[in-house]
């Protein structure tokens, strides 16, 4: 759902972006004055012209390069030319992008189902088949078996109140935080990324396990998040910084459907800053700014 809810987004952006550039348009035109340009190349050169009406007339007004008024002319004139194409392009537009937003609606199989008499149930009923291919059943997910970090296993050693074991009170803090918003999560699911060469190209993958891996309930988007608990440690910040570049170079960007957060022994991580990023990340897409 997340590129449905992003569309409508986009939509509403660029209509109020099409309006504001149209009153701009409506606004300079009048100072643009009058005529139009024409050009003719000999040899090579260029002559331009000035069309232009006179006492009624059409007159046509060769302009002469020595004049100083000759390249102000022609940037009036090209201006007025872009302005008047671009007055309608923007009418069109507007018409289109007002049209999208009256009448598309984003695709939602659970919404859809709870809207159905109470016979049809999407609490009681697999409805899996009728989710879109981009998009996640999240009863599916979270009955879905992943792999977890199998990797030094005895550093589970903070224990959250659901009984999960977690590898720092940091990520006990953000398990936590999670769990209090019934956010559907996984905690150090496997990732395949890539490494890309010098010419942009993949050179490999690997297997990355980022703390936790969250579906956003209202547009079901899928997002990692990073918890840098040891920035003062040289060799762990440069594993770190490679791990991120893997990450963007598989699509996921900070900011976006990446969380990173961090912490030094002089700035500790707290709970107030786990809600503080979660509370920005967790509202649906179409509310970003």
């Amino acid at each position: 759902m997340y590129l449905q809810f992003m569309i409508i987004k986009l939509a509403k952006h660029l209509l109020s972006q099409c309006c504001g550039f149209l009153n701009k348009i409506e606004r300079i035109l009048p100072s643009l004055g009058n005529g139009t340009l024409q050009c003719w190349k000999t040899n090579g050169k260029k002559y331009y012209y000035y069309n232009t009406t006179y006492n009624g007339k059409r007159t046509r007004v060769h302009i002469d390069p020595e004049w100083d008024g000759a390249d102000p002319l022609i940037k009036r004139l090209t201006l007025k030319a872009i302005a008047l194409k671009a007055r309608g392009m923007m009418k069109n537009n507007i018409i289109a992008l007002s049209s999208l937003l009256e009448y598309y609606k984003p695709y939602d199989p659970i919404s859809l189902c709870r809207s159905l008499p109470d016979a049809y149930d999407p609490d009681n009923v697999d409805i899996g088949e009728a989710f879109m291919n981009d998009d996640i059943d999240p009863a599916a997910w979270r009955s879905e078996r992943y792999t977890k970090n199998p990797y030094y296993r005895e550093h589970l050693t903070h224990s959250t109140k659901s009984g999960e074991k977690v590898r720092s009170k940091s990520e006990a803090i953000i398990y936590e935080a999670l769990t209090e918003r019934e956010v559907d999560f996984r905690y150090e699911c496997a990732v395949t990324v890539n490494t890309l060469d010098d010419d942009g190209d993949i050179a490999s993958q690997r297997t990355v396990y980022p703390d936790f891996m969250i579906l956003r309930k209202e547009d079901r988007h899928l997002i990692l998040y990073e918890h840098l608990g040891r920035l003062d440690d040289p060799d762990y910040t440069q594993k770190a910084a490679r791990k991120i570049e893997d990450y963007i170079n598989t699509g996921y960007y900070p900011g976006i459907n990446l969380i990173l957060t961090w912490e030094t022994r002089n700035t500790p991580f707290t709970a107030v800053k786990a809600n503080t990023i979660l509370d920005k990340y967790l509202k649906p897409a179409d509310d970003f700014s």
